[in-house]
């Protein structure tokens, strides 16, 4: 399905030329749509965008445009955003977090994506399936198996049901780490 990525900015660009300038959700819908349609430049482009017509992005800006950047494999760009939404004095969620995660976990971050679920836990946000599939992701790409098999046993201890993204990351870190048996 296309994400309609190019007429979300026709549309801004609409709004602007009839004299109606976009607001904060606009912005985040367009954000949305980059995200979803893979487009994570003009994603950033629109929150530097708003920014200079002095709109204030909230969380939900936020989220959408690291996620964005998780599509985009651009961890470290994921984290600069984690750290300016702090600066801005937001509050990162376990969408925050899980969509960081996800970008680290695409990189090869398995440490970083590591850290970012002890730091999650640690401000009171419980992590979900997704947040433990990126995670155990990251392990796996790291040929971490011992600890994707860790965070498989606490996935199930926190009452998580695994699927079948974490069993096939789990398998695939057993076979990058040649764990085959438990």
């Amino acid at each position: 399905k296309v994400a309609h990525w190019t007429e979300a900015l026709r549309l801004l660009k609409e709004m602007r030329q009839k004299g109606f300038p976009p607001n904060v959700f606009n912005y985040n819908c367009a954000i949305n749509r980059c995200a979803k349609g893979g487009k994570w430049q003009c994603a950033l482009d629109l929150l530097e965008e708003m920014q200079r017509c002095g709109l204030v992005p909230n969380e939900i800006t936020y989220n959408s445009v690291i996620n964005a950047c998780a599509k985009g494999d651009q961890w470290q760009r994921a984290l600069d955003l984690l750290e300016e939404m702090r600066r801005c004095g937001l509050v990162p969620n376990e969408i925050t977090y899980s969509s960081v995660i996800n970008a680290c976990a695409k990189g090869g971050k398995c440490q970083r994506a590591l850290d970012l679920l002890v730091e999650m836990r640690s401000r009171g946000l419980v992590p979900n399936e997704i947040t433990y599939n990126s995670v155990i992701n990251a392990c796996a790409k790291s040929s971490e198996s011992r600890r994707a098999l860790e965070l498989l046993d606490e996935m199930r201890s926190r009452g998580l049901v695994p699927d079948e993204i974490t069993y096939n990351s789990v398998i695939n870190a057993c076979a990058k780490g040649d764990k085959w048996q438990r």
